[in-house]
């Protein structure tokens, strides 16, 4: 925290963006560098595509990454408390919650 959060701070104060994975070993164990207020916190999820020729085809429901390869991380943060950004559309825990958003991360369909 006194190491990489000064560093986060200066970044967002420059307008870069910051985004670290949330973690591969589900709540149990969340990469609190993604917690930090100042970065974006990235989850995984998975989604079973539909080929037609070797393309993806439609839309698919995504669901959360968690399968025999790992999960995404996500959950409160043990360290940081809850930034004024997440006062609606998160628990009412007082922590920092992560992930902010989640992209396709498993290469196994569920």
């Amino acid at each position: 925290m006194n190491v990489m959060d000064p560093l986060f701070q200066q970044a967002a104060s420059q307008g870069q963006s910051v985004f670290i994975a949330a973690g591969d070993q589900g709540a149990a164990a969340i990469n609190e560098m993604s917690a930090d207020p100042n970065v974006t916190s990235v989850g995984g999820t998975q989604f079973t595509p539909t080929y037609v020729d070797g393309v993806d085809q439609g839309y698919s429901t995504e669901s959360v990454w968690n399968g025999a390869g790992g999960a995404t991380g996500g959950g409160p943060s043990q360290i940081f408390a809850k930034p004024a950004y997440q006062s609606s559309g998160t628990p009412n825990d007082g922590a920092r919650d992560i992930p902010d958003l989640a992209l396709i991360a498993s290469s196994v369909s569920p």
